[in-house]
């Protein structure tokens, strides 16, 4: 939705996006001061359009299922003219639970517990996050309030191993409590592994840094407890990867015939340069040096909800799924990473 909106407004050519251009950084600059989402000049003669995009009669906008970056939701904040919060919420907690207050202008945080939602860490020692922390008390998030379910239907393991007792709900998920009261999810607890030297890997968390990557769509990371690094399955995004591609062909000297996505995914220069812009990205977002992926595999085709069921409806990624639809090619980028290219 932002990319497609950003393309025709923000990143229009011509004197269209220097307009857009303008408007923005002037209303983001006020916005910024602490003046709210409103603007007495600009919304009159730009944004006022924009937020009918979607209706003139918004009232509130939130996000979910996963973060937004800041430049994204300040985007939505001086378009629509409105809050725009985000909030976090699982299907075991009927969607809800936590989310940010009206008139919270804060980023990459997702709010306080709602009406009737009791919201609590516990200490996870093998991942090093403890209520106790010095900066910050961080944990794994429990609810506990009318909004969490019964049971899983025939999974009575299942079922104990996420209900603590007292109606408290264990998520899962790794956050953190803000100084101003507000959360913070930091990391996931269920889909560790570990390598060859002892050190724990959170794949989503290292995952949610490729996302950033203008050349990914989406990706997977796994290991073997054999290795002392991971790898990762990178589905690139086509709108961004194949101009890319033309453009550091030209660059590089690499000898490049045909520019479909099929046929650029088994092009081994290609990977390396993508590789090592995708590490550039991690170190950049001070990943300790095992948790940087050092091979690479590119898939052509997407994952998704219906062909090959990596998604979940939500648009999650299946990690069991993937683990064993990718089980010989993470293998495979272990042993023999050129069987993939040409």
């Amino acid at each position: 939705f932002y990319d497609v909106l950003s393309a025709v407004t923000l990143n229009a050519p011509g004197l269209k996006g220097v307009l857009y251009r303008h408007a923005y950084e002037k209303k983001l600059e006020y916005f910024l001061a602490g003046n709210g989402v409103s603007h007495p000049v600009w919304d009159d003669l730009i944004f006022k359009n924009t937020r009918a995009f979607l209706s003139n009669r918004l009232l509130m906008m939130g996000s979910g299922s996963a973060s937004l970056e800041p430049h994204v939701q300040n985007f939505l904040r001086m378009f629509f003219i409105i809050d725009g919060g985000e909030g976090y919420g699982m299907t075991e907690t009927c969607a809800g639970g936590i989310g940010q207050l009206k008139g919270d202008l804060t980023y990459s945080n997702i709010g306080v517990p709602g009406n009737g939602v009791e919201v609590r860490l516990r200490d996870v020692p093998e991942m090093g996050y403890y209520t106790n922390d010095e900066t910050c008390p961080r944990g794994e998030i429990c609810i506990r309030g009318a909004i969490i379910f019964s049971h899983y239907l025939k999974e009575p393991e299942k079922t104990k191993e996420t209900m603590l007792g007292n109606g408290w709900f264990a998520t899962g998920d790794i956050a953190k409590i803000n100084p101003d009261g507000n959360i913070a999810i930091i990391d996931r607890k269920k889909s560790l592994f570990k390598l060859s030297q002892g050190e724990y890997i959170s794949p989503e968390k290292i995952e949610n840094c490729i996302s950033k990557h203008p050349l990914v769509l989406q990706s997977f990371v796994d290991g073997i407890s054999s290795k002392n690094y991971p790898v990762a399955v990178i589905v690139p995004d086509p709108d961004t990867f194949i101009p890319w591609a033309k453009s550091i062909s030209a660059q590089k000297n690499i000898p490049i015939n045909n520019f479909s996505l099929s046929s650029l995914s088994k092009n081994k220069a290609l990977a390396q340069e993508l590789l090592i812009s995708i590490q550039d990205i991690l170190k950049s977002s001070k990943m300790n040096g095992f948790e940087v992926v050092k091979s690479i595999y590119i898939e052509h085709v997407p994952f998704d909800v219906t062909e090959n069921k990596l998604l979940t409806p939500t648009l999650k990624l299946k990690r069991a799924d993937s683990k064993m639809y990718y089980r010989d090619t993470i293998i495979g980028l272990y042993e023999n990473p050129d069987q993939y290219y040409n």
